[in-house]
């Protein structure tokens, strides 16, 4: 298992394991980080885009950021869904060796 909380960790991963000779069996995406984890989702098109469709929300009880927030979901949920992974949170993969 080979984990990053850096900005392209995602990339800085797989170099890793390629470099390591691991096959890669999964890749996840931890929000906000490894270290004080809400969220762990598949990294793929299907998961991430149901993060941002269905779980993703303002919270409630916010007033003078909601406008921003409901603006910045909002954005989220039209940009493709692999600036996710390139972008936040931190990135957990799990390989083996052949």
């Amino acid at each position: 298992m080979l984990v990053s909380d850096r900005i392209g960790g995602r990339r800085r991963l797989r170099r890793t394991a390629q470099r390591g000779g691991l096959v890669i069996e999964r890749e996840l995406l931890v929000l906000p980080g490894t270290r004080r984890t809400l969220v762990t989702v598949d990294e793929d098109a299907a998961a991430v885009r149901h993060l941002w469709d269905s779980v993703a929300a303002v919270p409630p009880g916010l007033t003078w950021a909601s406008p921003a927030v409901s603006a910045a979901l909002a954005l989220a949920r039209r940009l493709p869904w692999g600036w996710t992974g390139a972008v936040l949170g931190g990135h957990v993969l799990i390989g083996r060796r052949p």
